[in-house]
């Protein structure tokens, strides 16, 4: 576990967003974007975001993480990233079932900077969450986010990313 600043997640954002948006955006306008949605946290410049291991499969049991699912040599297999953050989670609207009690499906992305390689990885995720309290998540990684709007992400992104400064 670690901490990584702001200003240096917002520079592998200029990158994502520029192969999101097929390079149809100036890496300016990418970064003045970025700057200005950033703007309402300059204050917290110097604080930084906690890091930790995310894998790709994942249990949560009223918003803590279960890992004592796993043994040692599964939960190192599964890991999308060693040392990463969340910066991001955008899922459709939820599809809802019955299995054995009201579980709710959700599909959609998750945007992960990844301290080791200095990038932005986009993982699909799939979430079930069930009413009492457990949610599962299954992460891959994807190169497209479909429908990426540029604007939305952005702002998005950066509001997501602020609730989460230490």
């Amino acid at each position: 576990m670690g901490m990584v600043s702001i200003s240096k997640i917002q520079e592998a954002l200029v990158d994502f967003c520029l192969f999101q948006t097929d390079y149809i955006a100036s890496e300016r306008e990418v970064r003045k974007l970025l700057e200005s949605a950033f703007a309402a946290a300059d204050y917290t410049r110097k604080v930084s975001l906690i890091t930790h291991e995310i894998s790709s499969y994942a249990v949560e049991l009223d918003g803590e993480d279960e890992t004592e699912f796993w043994n040692d040599e599964a939960f190192d297999s599964s890991l999308v990233s060693e040392d990463g953050v969340i910066l991001g989670t955008f899922l459709e609207e939820p599809i809802s079932g019955s299995v054995g009690g009201e579980v709710t499906v959700s599909k959609g992305y998750q945007v992960v900077y990844d301290v080791i390689t200095d990038k932005i990885l986009l993982l699909y995720v799939v979430s079930t969450e069930s009413t009492d309290g457990m949610t599962t998540y299954y992460r891959t990684e994807v190169e497209e986010f479909e429908d990426f709007a540029l604007y939305g992400f952005i702002v998005s992104v950066a509001m997501q990313t602020c609730m989460n400064l230490v």
